[in-house]
């Protein structure tokens, strides 16, 4: 009798977690589709509340993405380091980069040229470790402007013509005529 007992609490509690991590999702998608920080926040709530340190670090990115879309920079770089932190937590490697690339851009917009810079680098030995060609090549676009912006024009043309060989070879024609606008070509 004690073990049904037992079996039956623990199957209580995966059917419990399950329709928690159904909850969340759900409200995630809802978010993602009304492009709603509020309903994001909603699903943040219900995420921290059960733990779940994988959906608590997508949310917060989804959040930090419609506050940078907001120009509510602040907010953003605030959402953006708490994903970076529970990305980090759960070892998803990818996300982090993806994360400091965010944050670096927008310091790149607040022209915080350095503290950009360096995390692009940062976000660049991780994509490197994974393998990352496009991305790699986005962050080398990216580290041309920061280095045009702050007037090292050699350094800025060398990372340039690297992107523009990446993009190339991955056949992305629309980086390419990015990175040639850029140019002023």
């Amino acid at each position: 009798m004690r073990l049904r007992v037992g079996l039956f609490f623990f199957l209580l509690n995966i059917v419990c977690h399950a329709q928690e991590i159904s909850s969340i999702d759900n409200l995630y998608e809802r978010a993602k589709k009304q492009r709603s920080i509020e309903i994001a926040r909603k699903a943040l709530s219900h995420a921290a509340d059960s733990n779940n340190i994988r959906a608590m670090a997508k949310i917060h990115f989804l959040i930090g993405y419609y506050e940078n879309q907001k120009r509510m920079y602040y907010d953003a770089l605030n959402s953006y380091f708490k994903a970076l932190k529970y990305y980090t937590a759960a070892g998803n490697i990818t996300r982090r980069y993806l994360t400091m690339m965010n944050i670096a851009m927008i310091f790149e917009k607040g022209h915080f040229l350095t503290k950009s810079l360096n995390l692009y680098d940062d976000a660049r030995e991780l994509a490197l470790a994974e393998n990352d060609s496009m991305t790699l090549a986005n962050i080398d676009y990216h580290r041309a402007r920061i280095n045009r912006l702050s007037k090292n024009y050699s350094q800025a043309a060398a990372l340039y013509q690297q992107a523009v060989a990446q993009f190339e070879r991955l056949g992305s024609n629309y980086m390419i005529n990015e990175t040639h606008a850029e140019l002023g070509l």
